[in-house]
């Protein structure tokens, strides 16, 4: 009787085992598929790009977001400019090109670092610039955007006074 308890309780062990396998496959798969690109309840992205002038210079490795408006579905998006001012959104949950169709406040900002600190490994030194309240601020800012497909590029020239 012994030897055939032991059986049995291996076999549940192992039993347990490939239910906690298979278990784990499963919430992997409901993962992927819950979030893949395919997902019928995510909004199409429209691709955004654009450059950022501070009076009239290239504005290097500013923080660009686009924070939604009322009619704007989805979370916004973000970007940093490059060497030459220049920005590419990539949509905050999905983290992909682009934002959702519609209006958006925009609020650009930059590091509070040495002039010349480079954020990551290759990337350009960033313009050491105060942004007034009025383009940094998530509330104040009075900076908008109103994404649509085909849109041109959104260019901002941020003069030091307004």
């Amino acid at each position: 009787m012994w030897a055939l308890t032991e059986v049995s309780l291996r076999g549940s062990l192992n039993g347990m085992k490939h239910s906690r396998k298979n278990a784990v496959a499963f919430l992997l798969c409901s993962l992927v598929v819950g979030c893949s690109k395919s997902s019928p309840n995510l909004p199409p992205l429209v691709p955004v790009t654009g450059t950022i002038t501070w009076e009239g210079k290239p504005l290097v490795g500013a923080m660009v977001l686009y924070i939604p408006q009322p009619g704007a579905p989805g979370q916004g998006g973000t970007a940093r400019t490059d060497a030459d001012g220049k920005y590419t959104l990539t949509a905050m949950v999905r983290n992909e090109p682009g934002v959702a169709a519609g209006p958006y406040k925009v609020m650009i900002s930059t590091p509070l670092m040495d002039e010349g600190y480079t954020p990551e490994p290759n990337a350009p030194p960033f313009t050491k610039v105060l942004i007034p309240e009025q383009y940094g601020h998530r509330e104040k800012t009075i900076l908008t955007a109103d994404v649509s497909p085909g849109m041109e590029p959104k260019n901002f020239d941020l003069p030091h006074k307004q």
